[in-house]
């Protein structure tokens, strides 16, 4: 049996272990510890045309993009005997930390190819960037992009992000989501098409989650559409502003890979507002599930086998600020949230099935917001080293000549 004086300090040693296994603070909110890891196009169908492909490689935050070959990159036509290779150039864009391959001989149209990029992060045991991607036969560049319609879809709880700690936060807002009917000339290109959305004539590109960017070319909602909001109720001082009450004007935006020069639609006055129509502005205001949440939801009553409930579809969960490639995704100066985000590289999340990124836990910076720890418990494991002081306490008095142990 151990003795009385030698079993706090192993006590001890597990209630350190235990604390050593709660989720350190800023693990759920740094950047991913190796950014990067896709390609556009990525998926679908795009025009045999297509004079230029983007790569966004897996690396780390020291990458030297020097040391990158073209045995790294491979774009390969895919029949049933073998695959082969289409030559390529290739020319690095430092700004947004990408690639551009040139294609040097036509693709073949009604055909499959493959995409495969090395991984620079774990380059023994990180897995590639894969990606695929269809043609059609060669297409005439579109003369005009299309119209943008837009639907007032009113107060919701939206999630944007935060430098407060939480790296996300739901706040409730006025909103207006707008999407975009492609003219019939860009339709052979709508799976090559970079869309920016822009908003009173400046990008528009806020984020569902502060350390990951929305995938290239997209907006946080997806491709040609996005979530104009104001936001009219928040405890939280550093949630990402949204728009100011009133009119705006907004328009898409895009470009072809490759090709000189963008499209872009005619533009459209939308209104925001916090105040419902014929209620009392002092009222609270109601807000309905979603526009970004990524919590299911919330079932009103109880929900049988004959009532299942299905949780919000957003289809873009998670995603960051929308970059075409030709605007910045640094917000204006001044604010904390700004300068969190420059922490984040513009165009670094996969476009929709282009691959994954490896979500680290740690950046060369680190991370501007933090989480708090599983909620109950840290305080817990307090708790039990109060106890186990105070066992020890009892214990050493035992010990003592009744003479002693009176103070």
């Amino acid at each position: 049996m151990m003795r009385s004086g030698r079993w706090f300090p192993a006590a001890l040693v597990l209630l350190l272990v235990l604390v050593s296994l709660v989720p350190s603070p800023s693990e759920a909110c740094a950047p991913p510890r190796c950014p990067g890891g896709w390609f556009f196009p990525a998926q679908g169908t795009v025009p045999a045309n297509l004079d230029l492909v983007f790569w966004g490689p897996i690396r780390d935050w020291s990458f030297d993009p020097t040391l990158v070959g073209s045995e790294d990159v491979q774009l390969v036509l895919d029949t049933q005997c073998i695959t082969e290779p289409v030559p390529l150039t290739m020319s690095y864009d430092e700004d947004y930390v990408h690639f551009e391959l040139e294609l040097l001989e036509p693709l073949l149209a009604d055909a499959t190819y493959l995409l495969w990029g090395a991984n620079f992060c774990d380059p023994e045991t990180g897995l590639p960037t894969q990606a695929a991607f269809q043609t059609s036969g060669s297409a005439e560049h579109p003369t005009a992009l299309g119209s943008v319609t837009a639907e007032h879809t009113g107060f919701q709880s939206v999630t944007v992000s935060t430098v407060s700690g939480s790296c996300s936060v739901p706040v409730t807002a006025d909103t207006v989501r707008v999407s975009l009917e492609l003219d019939l000339s860009a339709q052979p290109w709508e799976d090559a098409l970079l869309y920016t959305t822009l908003v009173d004539e400046e990008p528009w590109h806020p984020s569902h989650f502060l350390p990951v960017p929305v995938p290239f070319g997209e907006s946080w909602e997806g491709r040609g559409q996005d979530l104009l909001y104001a936001i009219c109720q928040s405890d939280d001082p550093g949630a990402q502003p949204g728009l100011s009450e009133g009119t705006h004007t907004v328009r898409f935006q895009a470009s072809i890979p490759g090709v000189e020069g963008t499209l872009q639609t005619e533009e459209i006055q939308v209104s925001l507002s916090c105040t419902p129509p014929e209620e009392d502005p002092d009222q609270p205001i109601e807000p309905t599930p979603d526009a970004g949440s990524d919590l299911p939801l919330e079932p009103e009553g109880d929900a049988g086998p004959d009532d299942p409930l299905d949780p919000q579809e957003d289809g873009n969960e998670d995603q960051p600020p929308v970059d075409s490639g030709e605007a910045s995704d640094q917000p204006q100066e001044g604010t904390d949230l700004e300068i969190a985000q420059q922490d984040v590289i513009p165009g670094d999340a996969p476009p929709d099935g282009a691959g994954s990124t490896d979500a680290g836990a740690s950046s060369e910076e680190g991370c501007a917001c933090q989480t708090a720890a599983e909620p109950g418990a840290m305080p817990v494991l307090l708790l039990l080293g109060m106890m186990l002081g105070w066992l020890w306490y009892r214990r050493s008095r035992q010990g003592l000549p009744s003479s002693r142990r009176t103070l």
